[in-house]
C-alpha cells in the first residue's frame, strides 16, 4: 500500500514539473476472452484558465458497443455492412467499475448521444495550474478488427489504438473537444506522460512504439515502459510476429510493411535518407522507437500503390517498402507534433503530412514515374501517363472528385467530409496548394515555415503557435490568399484564355477565371515547343489581360503543369492567331492523363451480351471515362456474334455543376441505340433527357433527390404476328427522393408517363432496415394506374416480369416468355417472383413486397397485392418463398415455395421457376464503389 502511495506521489511531482497529464496503466490481455483488464491512475493537470467542475474522458473502445453509436452510423453511411451484420460477441464495449479520487467515489455518466465520451462530476473544483489524481478499473471487451482495423483478429491477435481511457482535449479557455470515435483515427489529445505495464500470454509477441523491458515466467510475459510528451501508445500482440525491426543510427523501426526481412535490409539506405528528411522538419528524439504498422498505413495510404505496385511489381520491393514507410512515418510525426483539435481542422495534419510526403518524393525519388518501370513498355512511351511523375497522381486524384462534383472546402471538419474527400481529395489539395505557395513565392518559404512550426511548438501541450501566423509573417502577408480564401473555396476551378486583340506586332490575351479563385495562376509562354517565360498571375480576379509581343512568344498555356485542379483543361491553350492548339486531335487506346496541349479521344474495348445478339465485342470512342469533361460523348459500335450484324449506341451529355446549394447538378443529354429485342428483330431507340440532381444536406449526407424529364422514340421492326405493333413515343416525368445507407434505406419514386396510346401514374416506396444483428427487413409498396390505355395488350403493369415497353431496363432476354432468360428478375412494377397465371394488369395495381433475413444471406419473402384488368374483377394475388441475397440489388436468387398456384416446390419443372437478379452493366456496378466513397 505504501509503495502505491509513493508511486502516485512521484507521478504527481513529476507531472507538476512538466505541467502535463500523466497515466499509469497496468493492463492484462486475455486472448481467449478477448478482454483487456486495466487498472489505471490518471493524473489530470488543469493547464486552462478556467475553474473546472467536470472532467471528460475519451473511451473510444465503447464506440463499438451497439448499433446506435456515432461510429455505427458513420460506418453505415459509408456502406460498411459489417457492423450491422455482426453478432453481439463481435462488438466491443468498456465495463467501468468506478472512478475514485482520494478514496472517494466520483459520479460519472456517458454522454447521451456519445456513449464513448465519459463525464465525471467533481466534488471540488480544479483551479488553473492545479491537479487531481483519479484511479479507475475497467475491462475492455475488444471488437472484431473487421470494422475499422482495431481490435481482435480471427487469429485472436490484438491490434489496438485509442484503447485507453484518456482525458479529452482541453483548450486554454477551459472548453473541451468532445469527439466521438467515427473510425477516422483523428482523436484530439493533449500530450502526456505514460507509464505502461502490459501482461500477456508468453507465446505472444509485442510490437510497440515505446522502449521497454520484458520479463516472463512460465505462462505470462510482462512488458513495462514509459514515454514523455506522448499522446497515446498503440501496440500489436500476435502469435507469429509479422514485424521486423531495423536499427538505423540510434532509431529503431518496427514494421510489418515488409514482405520479407531482406526487403527491410535492402531499404536501409533509403531509410537513412528518410531520417535526414524528417529531421529537417521535426525535433527528433535520437533514441526513438517507431512502430510503422500496416493498419496505420491503410488509414492513410498512398492511393493506388497497393493495386499497381504491390500487384504488378513495377518497382523493386524495397523501394515500395520505402514509400510506404515514408508515408506512415511522416503522417505519424505530423500528428504527434501537432496540437489543437484535429477533427475540426484536419487540413493541419492530413494536408501538411501530404505536402511533406510530396516534398520527400521530390527530394529523393524525383525520377520515380507514376507507373513505375512500366514507362519503358513499348507502346506506352508516348502516353502522358508514362511520362507522369509519381507526384502527378495527386492532381489526378483531386481532379476525379472535381469532375464528379463531389469536392468540399478544405476547412471542412472530418465528420462532414465524404470518405473520398477525407482520405484523398482534401489532403491532396492542401498539399497542392502549399506547393503553389512555395512555387509562387520563389523560395523555400513553406519548408522553412513548417520547420519553424514544429520546432517552436515542441514540448507544448496547449494550442500551438499558429502555422498561419508563421507563414503570414514569413511572406509579409502575401500568403493570405491561402488561409483566407483557398481553404474556404468551394467553386470548381476553370480557367480559359482568349485573344482580346491581335495584330502583327503583339497579342493581348484575356485570362478568364470563371470561379474567381484566389489561387495564383501559372502562365507559360512558348515559342514553338520551347518555353520562353513562365510567371504567376494573381488570383481572385474574374479576368485580367496579358500583353505579349508575337516575336517573343506565339503560344500561351495556363496551368501547363496541372498545378491547379480544374474541371476542364480544353480551354487553357491558345496560339497567337487565336486558334486553340488543343484542337490538334490525338486518338489513343484506353485513357491518358488530361492535358491542355491536345484534344484527346480514347478507344477502349467494349463488351456486352443479350440473348438475341449473343456476345457483342466492340470499341468505344469517347473523350474520357474516368476523367470526364463537363461535355461527354461516347460512340460504341459492336458486332453481334449471333446475327453477324453491327449494333451499338451513341451518348452525348452536358453537365452543369452547382456548389453550396441544394441543386448540385443539371444534365442534358441524348442517346441513340440499336440492338435486337427478339430473334432477328431490331429496335431503334432515341431518347433526349434532362435531369436535375439535388443534395439538400450536402455531399457527406446520403439524402438525395432528383427530377428527370425524358422523351423516348422507339422504332421496332415487326414480325408477321406483330403487324399491329406501332412505333412508340413516350414522355415521362420522374421524381426520386432517397436516403441510402447500409443500415437503413428509404426511397420514394413517382413517375408520370404520357404517350399517344396511354397515360399512367406510378408511385413506390421502399424501406430496408437492419433490425437485429445480421438481420434485415425489406418492405416495398407499389401503386400504379393507367389513366387511359388504347393498347392494353402492349401497355400494362407486369406482375412477375417488368413490362419494359420503353426498353429502359438491362434485360438479357427482353422478349423471352420461357427458358433461362425469362427467369431474370427486376424489382419493378409488381415485383412478384412466381410466374402467376395472371401476369399483367392493364388498369391498376396495388402491391406489397416483403423480405426478411433468416440466416446470413438466406431470406424469406412474400408478395401480396390487388390487381385490376379492365375486363375482369379485382384479383388478390400472393406468393412466398426463399431468397439468397448475395449483393443487395446486384446479385440475388429467389426460390418460390407457395403462391396462388399452390405448392410450387412440388412442380416437375421447378428449376424453371427459380428467379435471379444479376447486374452486369459497368455503370451500375460502379455504384458499388461510388456509394462507399461519395
Amino acid at each position: 500500500m505504501k509503495s502505491n502511495f509513493l508511486a502516485v506521489g512521484l507521478l504527481m511531482a513529476f507531472s507538476q514539473i512538466f505541467a502535463q497529464h500523466t497515466y499509469q496503466t497496468d493492463a492484462v490481455f486475455d486472448p481467449v476472452l478477448k478482454k483487456i483488464t486495466v487498472n489505471q491512475k490518471m493524473f489530470f493537470y488543469n493547464h486552462s484558465s478556467k475553474w473546472l467542475h467536470k472532467l471528460y474522458i475519451n473511451d473510444w473502445n465503447h464506440a463499438y458497443s451497439d448499433s446506435g453509436s456515432p461510429l455505427s452510423k458513420q460506418l453505415s453511411d459509408e456502406y460498411n455492412f459489417r457492423f450491422e451484420k455482426s453478432l453481439p460477441s463481435e462488438k466491443g464495449n468498456t465495463t467501468i467499475i468506478n472512478f475514485s479520487s482520494n478514496q472517494k467515489i466520483l459520479p460519472w455518466k456517458r454522454l447521451e448521444k456519445q456513449p464513448d465520451i465519459i463525464e465525471i462530476s467533481l466534488s471540488d473544483v480544479i483551479l488553473p495550474n492545479s491537479s487531481i489524481s483519479i484511479s479507475t478499473t475497467y475491462t475492455l471487451n475488444l471488437p472484431s478488427d473487421q470494422f475499422t482495423g482495431y481490435g481482435i483478429t480471427n487469429k485472436k491477435e490484438l491490434i489496438v489504438d485509442n484503447w485507453q481511457l484518456l482525458f479529452a482535449f482541453l483548450h486554454q479557455d477551459g472548453s473541451w473537444t468532445l469527439d466521438s470515435n467515427l473510425g477516422f483515427d483523428d482523436i484530439s489529445l493533449n500530450p502526456a506522460n505514460h507509464h505502461l505495464n502490459i501482461r500477456f500470454p508468453k507465446e505472444m509477441q509485442l510490437a510497440i512504439s515505446v522502449s521497454g523491458e520484458l520479463s516472463s515466467n512460465q505462462s505470462v510475459t510482462n512488458w513495462s515502459g514509459k514515454s514523455k510528451n506522448t499522446k497515446k501508445i498503440p501496440f500489436v500482440l500476435n502469435h507469429h510476429s509479422k514485424f521486423d525491426s531495423l536499427n538505423v543510427r540510434k532509431l529503431e523501426f518496427i514494421t510489418d510493411l515488409a514482405d520479407k526481412k531482406t526487403h527491410l535490409l535492402d531499404a536501409e539506405k533509403n531509410i537513412d535518407e528518410l531520417i535526414d528528411f524528417v529531421s529537417n522538419y521535426f525535433p527528433l528524439n535520437e533514441s526513438k522507437t517507431w512502430l510503422l504498422q500496416s493498419d496505420q498505413y491503410e488509414n492513410h495510404p498512398i492511393v493506388g500503390i497497393d493495386l499497381l505496385y504491390d500487384t504488378l511489381k513495377p518497382l523493386p520491393p524495397h523501394q515500395i517498402l520505402t514509400l510506404k514507410m515514408a508515408k506512415t512515418l511522416i503522417f505519424s510525426m505530423v500528428r504527434e507534433n501537432s496540437l489543437g483539435a484535429y477533427r475540426n481542422e484536419p487540413w493541419r495534419v492530413d494536408g501538411l503530412a501530404q505536402y511533406l510526403f510530396m516534398r520527400y518524393i521530390e527530394n529523393y525519388h524525383k525520377d520515380l514515374k507514376l507507373i513505375g518501370n512500366f514507362d519503358k513498355i513499348p507502346g506506352f512511351r508516348n502516353y502522358g501517363l508514362s511520362k507522369a511523375t509519381f507526384n502527378d497522381r495527386y492532381f489526378l486524384l483531386a481532379s476525379f472528385a472535381a469532375r464528379q462534383n463531389v469536392s468540399q472546402p478544405l476547412n471542412t471538419p472530418n465528420n462532414k467530409l465524404s470518405k473520398y474527400n477525407r482520405k484523398i481529395t482534401n489532403p491532396t489539395k492542401v498539399g497542392l496548394g502549399l506547393k503553389i505557395l512555395q512555387s509562387s513565392e520563389g523560395s523555400n518559404v513553406v519548408d522553412d515555415c513548417i520547420q519553424s512550426y514544429f520546432f517552436q511548438n515542441s514540448n507544448k501541450i496547449l494550442e500551438d503557435i499558429s502555422f498561419e501566423n508563421i507563414v503570414l509573417n514569413k511572406t509579409m502577408g502575401r500568403a493570405s490568399w491561402y488561409f483566407d480564401k483557398y481553404l474556404f473555396e468551394y467553386k470548381l476551378n476553370d480557367y480559359s484564355v482568349k485573344a482580346d486583340q491581335v495584330d502583327s506586332r503583339e497579342t493581348i490575351y484575356k485570362i478568364i477565371n470563371s470561379s474567381t479563385s484566389s489561387t495564383p495562376i501559372p502562365v507559360a509562354l512558348l515559342k514553338g515547343d520551347s518555353l520562353v517565360h513562365s510567371m504567376w498571375l494573381p488570383g481572385g480576379l474574374s479576368s485580367q489581360n496579358l500583353r505579349v509581343e508575337n516575336q517573343f512568344a506565339d503560344k500561351i498555356v495556363i496551368n501547363a503543369d496541372r498545378d491547379i485542379v480544374e474541371v476542364n483543361l480544353n480551354n487553357n491553350n491558345l496560339k497567337t492567331n487565336g486558334s486553340r492548339s488543343l484542337r490538334n486531335l490525338k486518338v489513343r487506346l484506353f485513357e491518358d492523363l488530361p492535358t491542355s496541349h491536345h484534344n484527346q479521344w480514347f478507344v477502349v474495348p467494349d463488351l456486352s451480351f443479350n440473348a438475341y445478339d449473343g456476345l457483342q465485342p466492340g470499341l468505344m470512342l469517347n473523350n474520357g471515362l474516368a476523367m470526364k469533361h463537363p461535355f461527354f460523348f461516347s460512340i460504341s459500335p459492336q458486332f453481334s456474334t449471333k446475327t453477324n450484324t453491327l449494333n451499338g449506341k451513341i451518348q452525348l451529355y452536358q453537365k452543369r455543376f452547382y456548389q453550396q446549394q441544394s441543386l448540385s447538378q443539371t444534365t442534358y443529354g441524348v442517346s441513340f441505340e440499336s440492338y435486337h429485342y427478339a430473334p432477328n428483330v431490331r429496335y431503334y431507340r432515341f431518347s433526349p433527357v434532362v435531369n436535375w440532381y439535388f443534395r439538400p444536406y450536402g455531399i457527406s449526407d446520403n439524402r438525395r433527390s432528383s427530377v428527370g424529364l425524358r422523351y423516348v422514340f422507339l422504332n421496332r421492326e415487326r414480325t408477321k404476328d406483330q403487324s399491329d405493333l406501332t412505333d412508340f413515343n413516350l414522355f415521362e416525368v420522374n421524381y426520386v427522393k432517397s436516403n441510402y445507407s447500409s443500415a437503413l434505406t428509404q426511397s420514394f419514386f413517382s413517375q408520370i408517363q404520357v404517350s399517344g396510346e396511354f397515360s399512367k401514374l406510378n408511385l413506390s416506396y421502399t424501406y430496408r432496415k437492419f433490425y437485429r444483428q445480421a438481420k434485415q427487413v425489406y418492405i416495398r409498396f407499389f401503386g400504379g394506374v393507367f389513366l387511359n390505355n388504347k393498347q392494353r395488350d402492349f401497355y400494362n403493369f407486369g406482375v412477375s416480369r417488368v413490362n419494359d415497353y420503353a426498353f429502359s431496363y438491362n434485360l438479357f432476354g427482353r422478349s423471352e416468355q420461357t427458358g433461362f432468360y425469362s427467369q431474370q428478375f427486376v424489382m419493378a412494377e409488381g415485383g412478384f417472383k412466381s410466374f402467376l397465371k395472371t401476369d399483367k394488369a392493364d388498369h391498376w395495381m396495388l402491391i406489397t413486397n416483403l423480405n426478411s433475413t433468416i440466416w446470413r444471406a438466406l431470406e424469406v419473402y412474400a408478395d401480396v397485392g390487388l390487381i385490376k384488368n379492365k375486363k375482369s374483377q379485382e384479383e388478390f394475388i400472393y406468393d412466398s418463398g426463399l431468397g439468397v441475397n448475395l449483393i443487395q440489388n446486384y446479385f440475388q436468387l429467389y426460390f418460390p415455395v407457395y403462391s396462388n398456384l399452390g405448392w410450387e416446390v412440388s412442380a416437375n419443372n421447378y428449376s424453371s421457376k427459380i428467379r435471379f437478379t444479376l447486374t452486369a452493366d459497368p455503370e451500375e456496378l460502379f455504384g458499388l464503389f461510388s456509394r462507399t466513397w461519395f
